[in-house]
């Protein structure tokens, strides 16, 4: 039974590889000029994305250097939009990287849920690194901060954090 699920699973990769060899061989030898402009409209839609999303979200993601410690909902407030903005950035960035390739028409109508799978599961993995980096900087500053307040870090977990490089005190 096992044999067969590895048989099968050979086939389905062959299949899966000759599809998407054959969708990247057809667009780059008879649609090269729409494929490069679509990336890079979307390259161009990424960078402009990323210049407004970091000007316009700056205050709500930066932290003034205050000589108390932040409050539980600035901590909360600062934790939500530093995960969110650069999720919804990226996730802007997939559906006009996905409506480009579309508009030059260098999507096959076979390609097109995979790229759209792919660009898709690339935005949750984006949300899930953020969240686990919030979570991870959270439970490193309270395992330095000693046992003694241990329970206090674990209750405040990823809100307590470091996102991005930036510490809270």
């Amino acid at each position: 039974m096992v044999m067969d699920a590895v048989a099968s699973l050979a086939v389905e990769r062959q299949a899966f590889m000759r599809t998407v060899g054959s969708w990247l061989t057809f667009a780059w030898n008879f649609k090269r000029l729409p494929l490069l402009s679509a990336l890079f409209f979307s390259l161009c839609a990424a960078l402009v994305l990323l210049a407004g999303t970091r000007k316009l979200f700056f205050p709500m993601i930066h932290r003034e250097f205050l000589s108390e410690e932040p409050g539980y909902i600035t901590r909360l407030s600062v934790a939500f939009w530093s995960t969110m903005i650069p999720t919804a950035a990226m996730a802007v960035f997939a559906v006009t990287s996905y409506f480009f390739l579309q508009a030059f028409k260098v999507l096959r109508p076979d390609i097109a849920p995979i790229i759209s799978i792919t660009l898709a599961i690339c935005v949750a993995l984006l949300f899930v690194s953020d969240a686990l980096e919030c979570c991870s900087c959270a439970e490193a500053k309270c395992l330095a901060a000693g046992a003694r307040i241990r329970s206090r870090c674990t209750s405040a977990g990823a809100v307590d954090l470091c996102h991005g490089g930036r510490q809270w005190s």
